[in-house]
């Protein structure tokens, strides 16, 4: 394997490479995924493996390997899942995501191309995740005391009180369960 010189490291076109995929992963991470899910526990990940994948495929990229041996590497990094937390697939989207923009910016032959990779993952994590599409709800299930409005005919009434009790711009709401006994029911109310 060669080894890379100290001024292959410097060189302008890797480092402009480097830095769009910085903005980029900065983009998708701290702007749209970020506004959704403001855990900030996994943004050390998503960029870390971002950046472990674009230094690996550079060095990949230097030396002769086979386009399979390096995707199966890809696949491996891939297929990563954490033992302490279990990822759900919102979020391992945007690592597969991370990941796939390291490669590419490693990989990819100049900046036109990395940027039309990267334009469209940008683009439709924005449009299927940002809400521009289709709203999308959040869900709660609620213990709810007042069973005299679960009947069909006082459903608004039943969303003006959740509204009120629970501070939600509530859309609907579904029963799940209704306890006669202790006269309360278990719903979920869906809110955006």
């Amino acid at each position: 394997m060669e080894i890379l010189e100290q001024s292959d490291l410097l060189n302008a076109p890797i480092l402009l490479r480097l830095l769009a995929n910085i903005g980029v992963i900065a983009i998708l991470i701290l702007w749209i995924y970020r506004t959704k899910k403001k855990n900030n526990g996994l943004l050390l990940c998503f960029f870390a493996v971002n950046l472990i994948i674009f230094f690996v495929a550079l060095v990949l990229n230097k030396v002769s390997l086979s386009t399979g041996a390096a995707f199966g590497l890809f696949a491996v990094f891939s297929m990563l899942r954490y033992r302490t937390e279990g990822l759900d697939a919102r979020d391992m989207t945007y690592l597969f995501m991370s990941i796939s923009l390291g490669l590419f910016a490693a990989m990819s032959a100049g900046l036109p191309d990395f940027g039309l990779a990267a334009v469209c993952l940008i683009s439709t994590a924005l449009l299927l995740d940002g809400n521009l599409l289709y709203k999308q709800y959040s869900s709660k299930e609620i213990i709810y005391d007042n069973i005299l409005l679960i009947v069909p005919e006082k459903h608004q009434e039943l969303i003006a009180d959740l509204r009120v009790r629970t501070g939600l711009d509530i859309a609907t709401v579904e029963i799940k369960q209704v306890d006669l006994m202790k006269d309360t029911a278990l719903i979920v109310v869906f809110y955006v």
